[in-house]
């Protein structure tokens, strides 16, 4: 998913794609730091 959004991004130059990515890294790094917290 991470891929095609990037070469959407390379190919037509859209900021809107870009956007999506970074929404998403964020997105996981929420869910990563919840579920640490939930293990200890």
């Amino acid at each position: 998913m991470k891929d095609t959004l990037w070469k959407l991004f390379q190919k037509t130059g859209e900021v809107k794609y870009f956007l999506l990515l970074k929404e998403l890294e964020s997105k996981r790094g929420k869910d990563d730091r919840k579920r640490g917290g939930n293990r200890s």
